[in-house]
């Protein structure tokens, strides 16, 4: 049973992290040994290092026994991400099968794709679906299983489903989707593994049940989630019935009055219809709620938040704006508002440029921190880019695409130029990278690159395959160097470019192939292929998705059709790489889960346009709205409402800006939602 008093709440004016680290040191001031005795629980692994931080800075660099830190999910607000130990010791994790790798679960789903799909167009006339479109149709269809398995649904619920309720092209999806309700169990069952959400779903049920059973004797703390898992809304609510139990919520609105508070529950476009949600599953009234940390943390003037809420305030409930129209309420909110810049961007390009020159600007003031916070990925990638002119290396949390680093591209380049039989631009492509260097120093090798193409390829077009480049060099009357220079590119592809071109039978083989030509081409004269290719943080992760794709590809079949690049940048999609060393402590780029609970003097906030963020309400390609709600799945609006509560936490930072572009890629942009209502407001105050 939850204790209403175990339930507090850090405003969204203060440092989630600094009022948090000073209310533990608070109650554990009379005996600090105490601390490490206790357990905190924190959405992100990033909001594990920020409080760690938010101790140093309270303790004025002080040594300090701190608690364990353990993370509830890790970047993804739809995942759960435990510690081995989570689970205290007590081997209930021993007994769940491992998860699944994703390479494998990928490849399995889409080898089944493949098989409903090829006895469907059968049947129906239709041309089959190709290997590499099989590929990325199973990772939307691994994603829409995570969403089942975090929300604890039943696939055989899809059964109940009538299929006259629907349109004809619904009903074939539903057809289709027996893949996971017959199949793919059988598959797991196989394989003896879970599904990864599944699994941490799991883990997060034992747990609770453990802390039922046997409530520690420690203090357990659960800070800054917003519930909105069901598994972690159950743990929650199992920290809040300990006898040392504390769940602290980020940014609870404690001024609205009830009406307006019912109308929250009912939208779930509102950034607190998480909270109310959360509150109802924990059985605490909203007045029963408590400030953490009643002073010592500095904090945004209050009527900032106040503004944001009334602002952001269901449309039913926006007619108390007429209430606040007094000149005392305009007084307070143009006070509160001072530090509160907007700034309209003609285009994407200016906008990473202001983004870039504000965060420049700041980071200059000694001891001074900055950060953009944005989903936006390309915006994010523009401002790294042109904060680079300056020097400085930003902490980007969501990383950089594992297909864009120098080893990613570069497999993608040589899988290119075999699969596309040596064409100019593709040899070209791969050979010029800066890790080819074929067994000769890269400055040699490059130089004869250079005469092939001055030899071979700026006139006729060479016939294809490697006979063809080598026949061209013969009939070009080349030199006996560049011919012996050939020969040997070609001694170090030619076996992969026969594997791809008559047919490697498994996938595991073209792999292996793919992987032998690479090294072999990346080799140079003093090092290895394998030393070049898999050296630093991006070759570590691109040899760590090799490793996980020769283990999940050694018997998968393929066809004559498969197009391999396709295929690989498929399964490559989605990997990040993340630099762990020299960047620079003073700036960072977040996504607006992160954010949430970070620390920073100057809070940019991106990307405000509507598809952007607030992303596009998108159910997904295989069940329509009224089929996820008949299934039980939640809507897609409740992604609004989380993205509302990151940017209403964000807006309340003590320095904000709020930036846009007025044109994407050319086309006009609607200003986000968010934005529109604060420009209502502020009118209707006058």
């Amino acid at each position: 049973m939850t204790r209403a008093s175990a339930v507090f709440t850090i405003p969204a004016g203060q440092s989630f992290v600094d009022a948090l680290a000073a209310g533990l040191l608070r109650r554990f001031a009379e005996h600090p040994e105490k601390l490490a005795a206790a357990t905190v629980l924190l959405p992100t692994r990033r909001a594990c290092r920020a409080l760690q931080a938010a101790f140093l800075r309270a303790s004025a660099g002080k040594p300090l026994l701190l608690p364990r830190l353990l993370p509830l999910g890790d970047l993804d607000p739809e995942e759960l991400l435990f510690e081995a130990s989570f689970l205290g010791g007590s081997g209930a994790e021993a007994e769940l099968p491992p998860p699944i790798s994703t390479v494998q679960r990928q490849l399995l789903l889409a080898a089944c794709i493949l098989t409903r799909s090829q006895a469907s167009s059968a049947d129906e006339g239709r041309p089959e679906m190709s290997e590499d479109q099989a590929i990325r149709l199973a990772a939307e269809l691994a994603r829409l299983m995570d969403q089942v398995e975090t929300e604890g649904l039943d696939f055989s619920a899809l059964q109940e489903l009538v299929p006259e309720d629907y349109a004809a092209h619904w009903q074939i999806t539903l057809e289709f989707l027996s893949i996971v309700t017959e199949v793919w169990p059988k598959i797991l069952s196989d394989l003896g593994c879970l599904g990864p959400a599944e699994r941490r779903r799991r883990l997060a049920e034992l747990q609770a049940a453990a802390w039922q059973s046997d409530p520690p004797a420690e203090p357990v703390i659960a800070a800054g989630s917003t519930g909105s898992i069901p598994a972690t809304a159950k743990l929650l609510k199992t920290v809040a019935g300990l006898p040392q139990g504390s769940v602290v919520l980020p940014g609870l609105d404690q001024e609205s009055d009830a009406e307006t508070w019912a109308e929250i529950h009912r939208d779930p476009g509102h950034p607190q219809h998480g909270m109310a949600q959360l509150l109802d599953r924990l059985g605490v009234e909203r007045a029963a709620v408590r400030p953490w940390a009643e002073g010592g943390v500095p904090q945004v003037d209050p009527a900032r938040a106040d503004f944001a809420n009334l602002a952001l305030r269901p449309p039913q409930a926006t007619a108390s704006w007429k209430e606040r129209a007094a000149g005392v309420e305009r007084e307070r909110y143009n006070k509160a508002l001072q530090d509160v810049q907007r700034v309209d961007c003609a285009d994407s390009g200016e906008e990473a440029l202001v983004i870039a020159l504000l965060l420049r600007r700041e980071v200059e003031q000694p001891g001074s921190t900055a950060a953009l916070v944005t989903p936006d990925r390309d915006l994010a990638r523009r401002v790294a880019t042109a904060l680079q002119r300056w020097n400085i290396e930003v902490d980007d949390s969501a990383g950089r695409s594992l297909a864009t680093t120098p080893p990613g591209v570069f497999l993608r380049l040589t899988a290119e130029m075999v699969a596309e039989r040596f064409a100019p631009v593709a040899l070209l492509a791969a050979l010029k990278h800066p890790l080819a260097a074929g067994g000769q120093p890269p400055a040699a090798f490059r130089r004869a690159v250079r005469a092939l193409e001055r030899a071979v390829l700026r006139g006729a077009r060479p016939a294809a395959g490697l006979e063809g480049l080598r026949q061209a060099l013969a009939d070009s009357g080349a030199g006996d160097d560049l011919k012996a220079w050939f020969a040997n590119l070609a001694d170090r592809l030619a076996s992969f470019a026969g594997a791809l071109e008559h047919g490697a039978g498994h996938l595991g083989a073209l792999v292996e192939a793919h992987i032998a030509a690479s090294e072999a081409l990346a080799a140079s004269d003093t090092e290895s292929g394998d030393a070049r290719l898999w050296a630093g943080e991006a070759g570590e992760a691109a040899a760590g998705f090799v490793a996980e794709l020769r283990e999940a590809a050694g018997s998968t079949p393929v066809s004559r059709s498969l197009h391999y690049p396709a295929a690989l940048e498929a399964l490559m999609a989605g990997r990040a790489v993340r630099p762990r060393y020299g960047l620079h402590p003073q700036v960072a780029i977040l996504g607006p889960l992160e954010a949430r609970l970070q620390h920073a003097d100057l809070l940019l906030l991106g990307g405000l346009n509507e598809g952007t963020w607030p992303g596009e309400v998108d159910p997904g390609p295989w069940l329509s709205r009224p089929m996820q709600k008949d299934f039980g799945l939640p809507l897609p609006e409740r992604r609004i409402g989380l993205s509302a509560h990151d940017f209403l936490q964000g807006f309340c930072a003590p320095k904000v800006y709020l930036t846009r572009a007025e044109r994407v890629e050319g086309t006009p942009s609607v200003p986000a939602r968010w934005l529109r209502r604060i420009d209502a407001l502020c009118d209707g105050l006058g």
